[in-house]
């Protein structure tokens, strides 16, 4: 029988990043810089009818090129455990994955929330949308308008 995973435990999994000593330190350190660097994009959530979570994203190298990045997380024996899978080739433990779960870990529950479709906060407190055009894509910052205070 499945054990299902729900929002609140993926939350609670990903910040406490236990899940980050399950990666080489190049993997570490390239995963850091890309989640630092905003090349994180095109992130998105969902639970799986299995309780399964499954996340995406597309990842950016430094020089442009793109690898879409998925990982599979489930609960095992009450054991949270996860697999990777990413266009690079790298395995499923490639700074990629690294990068995707890094870029979830941040941000106290928002970047997740966001993944899964939910309204980001300011959005719920105002109940003013962010028009497409001025809404960052994931993982940018809001460009800011000569004039403009942000």
């Amino acid at each position: 029988m499945p054990t299902f995973l729900d929002t609140e435990q993926l939350d609670e999994w990903l910040q406490a990043r236990r899940w980050s000593d399950l990666f080489d330190s190049s993997a570490r350190l390239e995963g850091e810089s890309l989640t630092r660097g905003r090349l994180v994009r095109e992130v998105a959530a969902e639970i799986l009818e299995t309780g399964d979570a499954e996340l995406s994203a597309t990842v950016f190298s430094r020089e442009g090129a793109s690898f879409r990045t998925l990982v599979a997380i489930w609960k095992e024996s009450g054991d949270v455990r996860f697999e990777g899978d990413c266009s690079c080739g790298g395995g499923s433990r490639c700074s990629h994955a690294f990068a995707l779960l890094a870029y979830l870990s941040k941000g106290k529950g928002a970047r997740l929330e966001a993944a899964f479709g939910k309204l980001p906060h300011a959005e719920r407190m105002t109940g003013v949308a962010l028009s497409p055009a001025a809404a960052p894509a994931s993982g940018e910052a809001p460009e800011e308008t000569p004039g403009e205070v942000a």
